[in-house]
């Protein structure tokens, strides 16, 4: 088991040094095949010693000039959060950036600003309220967690085995 940014995981997959790969990025080349596994959706979230902590929604201007920690570089240019931020020429301040998404919790749980972060990871600290979603209105940035192996892999039978858990049934048969 290898745990990775999107690019990272993509290029091992490219030259067979993983075998299939699950995904939350975009991938970019043409010789995998990626199939849709299940649906995550991106959300901001802050500490409770955040200005942003007990507001119900913010406007997205509001994000302009804010600490952001970040995951590492490969991540940023492939997460569709940071994608929309870019379009709309919302500036936030990469006050760090890091691969490990528990050191990433605890930098928000400290205070240390923003971070964007799937929804699945983030499930305990909402439920306790050690993080709060900072809803911004009108944006939703789903995603599907993606499933992704090289074009012409030969599955052996644990591959299809995996493959078949991963996907409910719906590839191989």
């Amino acid at each position: 088991v290898t745990v990775d940014n999107t690019t990272l995981v993509e290029k091992m997959v490219l030259n067979s040094e993983v075998d299939i790969a699950i995904v939350e990025g975009i991938v970019e080349s043409e010789d995998l095949v990626q199939l849709d596994i299940m649906e995550d959706e991106l959300i901001l979230v802050v500490g409770k010693n955040h200005r942003f902590y007990h507001q119900r929604q913010i406007q997205l201007e509001n994000l302009q000039g804010m600490n952001l920690i970040s995951r590492e570089s490969g991540s940023a240019e492939r997460n569709q959060f940071e994608h929309y931020l870019a379009v709309n020429d919302i500036n936030m301040v990469c006050k760090w950036s890091c691969s490990n998404t528990e050191t990433i919790k605890h930098a928000v749980k400290s205070g240390e600003g923003i971070a964007i972060l799937s929804k699945l990871l983030v499930e305990k600290e909402l439920q306790d309220e050690t993080f709060h979603i900072v809803n911004v209105k009108d944006v939703r940035i789903k995603r599907n967690l993606k499933l992704i192996y090289h074009k012409d892999k030969f599955f052996s039978p644990s591959m299809k085995a995996f493959l078949d858990i991963c996907t409910d049934g719906r590839i191989l048969h």
